[in-house]
């Protein structure tokens, strides 16, 4: 293990749970490792006195010292000390208390490994966060984990409503925008300064956190005229600091519902890839009609641009294009066709080939006045690509060879992270490191993202059973196909195909 990983001790009166949680979680890709595991609190407090530890996960109830008795003393003596909880759903009072004490999360038995993995991310995220600024505040992280829950569409709405009541955090608001700053330009100062300034509790009427990356991401509120709000208040600071020219604002378009805060993110996360496009340092998504692009392919022009992407097949995928831009009816609805295809297209060009350089152009597609212009611009953009023989400037050739082994193998059950670090004989916790740092997401997240897509598209076709759809993207089974389905889309496979028929009119 690193050195600067987290230092794990594991408390419960359940010998197998204890068992359990030690060797069936994968540690390593949260950064983290196991030094200790007791069945009885004071055997932790103990173990404590004469052995560094980073990070608590402890039951609440167990005989004779409980879990809060052991929390309240582990916290007197190491205030530093990150504690994650392990309950009953039915000692749910417990975790409220517990929350005095000064912990960043918890998890309901019977225990959801997912669960517990988003768990770990906030306690590494914590983690990293105190290293860079040096300050221990258990109830931000645990807010943040809440944000990183919203943008990323996890968790039950029932759940993340009782996280956000604990948080104080408000979700009955008319109207949410999403807004993200990239702020990766900056030099390390410049960041910490900025990111201080905006950072803290709901004020002046937005949330402000990190996204893991080096950006911040804005949840606006209060009705309409976000857009404006945020333009001038984040605009302001940046110019105040002199670095306004260093970063670029992305902003969503109005929402009526937390519940759509993940895609909106999303969307500002595609148009920050393809920020070449784009002349100035704002741009409203929502002049686009993008959110479509984020769905499988219904019509046969976009499933076969993706096809040729995959295939790199330049020339099919601009006549993919201007097909899909040449069934727009008006000359505005055609630009702004044409600026969402071009989203999707280096969106699509960064995953499929992350060892290339983006090259760069003068101006922007939007600065082309007329569609045909437009579409000039992105196949000199494409060509301007090469072959793809040279290596991205800043990336990691192991995370590149990752990139393409998912991108070929997804289908295979057995493809992770911990079996890549042992085949590149390299340490799993450096690697998935690199991983996250390139790609904004963690190794799994980011395979189970490409396996959806793909089941998607295999279930819009209509001939696999589910059980060969779930074998083909490499679920081990459909059980387990059809949760991981439900908890990225909201509805079960069987329901997204009959749903997608219907549409279609079949």
């Amino acid at each position: 293990m690193e050195a600067d990983s987290l230092k794990v001790f594991v408390v419960d009166d359940d010998a197998a749970i204890v068992e359990w949680l030690v060797r069936n979680v994968e540690w390593e890709v949260y950064d983290c490792e196991v030094v200790g595991s007791a069945t009885e609190a004071a055997a932790a407090l103990r173990y404590m006195e004469g052995h560094p530890v980073d990070l608590l996960l402890t039951d609440v109830c167990m005989p004779g010292m409980s879990g809060l008795e052991l929390i309240k003393r582990a916290k007197e003596g190491y205030p530093q000390l990150y504690v994650i909880v392990i309950s009953a759903f039915d000692k749910f009072e417990y975790v409220k208390e517990a929350f005095q004490y000064g912990i960043i999360d918890y998890c309901l038995k019977p225990i959801d490994v997912n669960e517990l993995y988003g768990c770990l991310k906030s306690a590494e995220a914590a983690y990293s966060e105190r290293q860079m600024r040096q300050r221990n505040q258990d109830m931000l992280v645990f807010r943040n984990s809440i944000f990183q829950r919203l943008i990323n569409g996890e968790g039950s709405a029932a759940r993340l409503e009782e996280q956000c009541s604990l948080a104080d955090i408000d979700l009955d608001q008319p109207l949410f925008q999403v807004a993200l700053l990239d702020m990766r330009r900056l030099e390390q100062n410049d960041y910490i300064r900025v990111a201080n300034r905006f950072a803290g509790k709901g004020r002046e009427g937005y949330y402000c956190f990190f996204n893991g990356r080096m950006d911040l991401v804005f949840l606006f509120w209060g009705g309409e005229g976000c857009d404006s709000r945020a333009e001038r208040g984040i605009g302001e600071i940046l110019r105040l600091e002199g670095i306004w020219d260093a970063t670029a604002l992305y902003i969503g378009r109005p929402l009526k519902s937390y519940r759509q805060i993940a895609e909106s993110y999303q969307v500002c996360c595609d148009f920050q890839t393809a920020g070449p496009l784009f002349p100035g340092h704002v741009v409203r998504t929502g002049q686009y009609p993008y959110e479509k692009y984020l769905e499988a392919p219904k019509d046969r022009a976009r499933r076969r641009l993706g096809d040729c992407l995959k295939l790199d097949d330049r020339e099919g995928a601009m006549e993919a294009v201007r097909e899909i831009a040449s069934a727009c009816p008006g000359e505005a609805d055609r630009r702004a066709e044409i600026v969402c295809l071009g989203v999707f297209l280096i969106k699509n060009i960064r995953i499929a080939f992350p060892h290339r350089r983006l090259p760069a152009m003068a101006g922007s597609v939007e600065a082309r006045p007329r569609p045909e212009e437009m579409l000039r611009w992105l196949e000199e953009f494409w060509r301007g690509m090469g072959d793809g023989a040279e290596a991205e400037e800043g990336a990691y050739p192991q995370v590149n060879r990752a990139l393409r082994r998912i991108g070929s193998g997804y289908g295979d059950n057995s493809l992770s992270l911990k079996g890549l670090a042992v085949e590149w004989h390299i340490s799993a916790a450096y690697l998935g490191k690199l991983f996250k740092e390139q790609t904004g997401e963690f190794f799994n997240d980011y395979l189970l993202r490409i396996r959806i897509e793909e089941a998607k598209r295999l279930l819009l076709e209509n001939r696999l059973r589910m059980g060969e759809i779930a074998s083909a993207v490499g679920f081990s089974n459909q059980s387990y196909f059809n949760r991981m389905f439900r908890k990225s889309c909201g509805v079960s496979p069987a329901e997204y195909r009959r749903q997608c028929s219907e549409e279609k009119g079949l």
